[in-house]
């Protein structure tokens, strides 16, 4: 069972990810990342 501290670690790195690599920046990976998936699952 997740207790309240994982989920506040979760979030904070979440908040990390997007504080280093920037909103753009992480929206932009998970594009690449969702056609990535749907090339594969395709081919």
């Amino acid at each position: 069972m997740a207790s309240w501290d994982d989920e506040k670690m979760a979030r904070v790195d979440r908040k990390c990810v997007k504080d280093s690599v920037g909103e753009v920046g992480l929206d932009h990976t998970l594009a690449i990342l969702e056609l990535t998936e749907r090339a594969f699952f395709r081919g």
